[in-house]
């Protein structure tokens, strides 16, 4: 995989930049999920590629999410569920 050009993060000198350039990748938690992370990266990318070619653009944003954001949201662990709303009818006062 090509190394990354810019910094992935928008620290706001939350976490020093040493830590995270360095010190980070040097943990067990970092070791133990690198490759999971790197499956899943790879995953999203090939999910991107997949949908480039749709060319959704505005007023397509319920395909946008059927189609890219469900499936990275699901690659990444996370469930969803669709929240129904009630009708709320208003009375136009004369």
């Amino acid at each position: 995989m090509p190394e990354q050009e810019k910094s992935v993060w928008n620290n706001q000198n939350l976490f020093s930049n040493n830590y995270l350039e360095h010190r980070l990748q040097l943990t067990s938690l970092w070791d133990a999920q690198k490759e999971r992370v790197n499956k899943i990266f790879e995953d999203v990318k090939n999910v991107h590629e997949t949908i480039k070619s749709l060319n959704l653009g505005p007023g397509e944003e319920a395909g946008l999410e059927d189609k890219f954001i469900r499936p990275v949201l699901t690659l990444l662990g996370y469930e969803w569920d669709v929240h129904l709303f009630d009708e709320i009818f208003f009375l136009k006062v004369a």
